[in-house]
């Protein structure tokens, strides 16, 4: 009876106890036997590197991928040297977790090598404040170190490149130019490790190579951001005649109210006048076709078929080959005169102007055509002008046709497709 009641007490107290002990939680990330085979990791130890070291780590991946850097590099993972970094990819379009190492990875490295000889202390640039983002902040300007090294028994210095702070700081997100709150809180202590990392860069280049720190890289995008190439915005046919009548090359100048083309070497109506296709009043009548240009201007004028010759593209159709052989000339005489018949009056040359008008009709006539197959056919009209170079008559006068043809072709492109 005694022994039964000694031994209840004793029973209670140890349930007492076993419902007083904390209740152990699984880690924060899932833990894998074969971590331990691998990297000697146990549950404790991948706790530890969950929850103190790596405790803003989202994926047990990451930590994995920093044992793996760790083990590569031979550096214990528990004295913080590296750390996983937050960094955007461009390929993949989505933030990423990467493992970068900390100043004190470039350190070991630089005192494995027996040739560090240290540093001198951090030259800071002009001191500057500046609200970037939607924080106020002031920060040194750039910041350079230089480095030492013993190479043949001499000490040498390394002095590494300048950074700057606005190039150097990390963001808080992606999109926002506001400094993270480490940057904001220590912006000479951040600026001071880069250009630490730099200058043991430029020392020791065969151990370190180009390896930056976790400070130099967070937020930062890996790879280059793809050409986004907006699509153009759908433009009518009229809208596309108005960007190409305003092509200074397909647009020569021209007349604002006629839309005619203004050349230099073409003489006006008023100056360049001929009497029956005898030469002008100042042109010599065996000389050529002079043409009057007013005072002070060059008197333009071609060359005056030979009237000795009858054959070629310089004979004279007026003059036969026995008159020539006679003395033709100014004073020689047609056939057509020596039989005392009249010379029929030749007609005018046709000018420049008209050539230009009758092409224009030519044009118009050719492009109410074409609309009536649709839009499509009357662009690939358009372009067919501008590779003959004819995208210049689309201007002025011109123009406002074409844009009653582009009207007609952008009503009726329903009906017609």
């Amino acid at each position: 009876m005694t022994a039964q009641t000694e031994t209840k007490p004793a029973q209670e107290v140890a349930e007492r106890k076993e419902k007083n002990l904390p209740t152990i939680l699984p880690p924060r990330l899932p833990y894998h036997p074969a971590l331990e085979e691998r990297f000697g990791v146990g549950q404790a130890e991948w706790r530890a590197l969950v929850d103190a070291i790596f405790p803003l780590a989202k994926e047990a991946s990451s930590i994995i991928l920093a044992l793996s850097y760790c083990r590569a590099r031979k550096i214990d993972p528990f004295k913080r040297v590296v750390h996983i970094v937050p960094m955007w990819n461009a390929s993949l379009g989505r933030m990423v977790e990467t493992v970068w190492p900390g100043i004190g990875e470039l350190r070991t490295t630089a005192f494995r090598t027996r040739q560090y000889a240290g540093r001198d202390g951090a030259e800071f640039g002009p001191t500057v404040t500046n609200k970037i983002g939607t924080a106020e902040v002031t920060y040194p300007e750039w910041c350079q170190i230089t480095a030492y090294r013993i190479l043949d028994g001499q000490k040498y210095p390394f002095p590494g490149p300048r950074v700057y702070w606005m190039e150097a700081y990390s963001t808080s997100k992606k999109d926002d130019p506001t400094p993270n709150s480490m940057w904001r809180k220590r912006p000479f202590g951040q600026l001071d490790k880069c250009a630490e990392a730099a200058a043991l860069r430029a020392a020791f280049p065969e151990e370190i190579g180009n390896d930056h720190i976790a400070e130099e890289m967070e937020n930062k995008t890996l790879g280059t951001e793809p050409n986004k190439i907006a699509k153009p915005p759908h433009k009518t046919l009229s809208a596309k005649l108005d960007a190409l009548a305003a092509d200074p090359e397909a647009d020569p100048p021209h007349d604002p109210e006629t839309g005619e083309i203004i050349e230099n070497n073409t003489p006006s109506s008023a100056t360049a006048t001929t009497l029956n296709g005898e030469a002008a009043a100042t042109g010599d009548p065996g000389m050529g076709t002079g043409v009057e240009t007013g005072a002070g201007e060059e008197a333009h004028s071609e060359p005056a078929p030979d009237p000795q010759v009858t054959s070629g593209p310089l004979a004279r159709p007026d003059v036969s080959r026995d008159e020539a052989g006679n003395g033709g000339g100014a004073g020689g005489r047609t056939r057509a005169e020596a039989g005392g018949e009249a010379s029929p009056r030749a007609s005018p040359p046709a000018t420049a102007d008209d050539a230009r008008k009758a092409r224009v009709a030519e044009i118009k006539r050719e492009g109410e055509e074409h609309a009536k197959s649709g839009q499509a056919a009357l662009m690939n009209f358009l372009e067919h002008l501008r590779e003959r170079g004819e995208a210049d008559y689309v201007t002025g006068t011109v123009k406002t046709a074409w844009r009653e043809v582009a009207r007609m072709a952008d009503a009726g492109k329903g009906s017609r497709k």
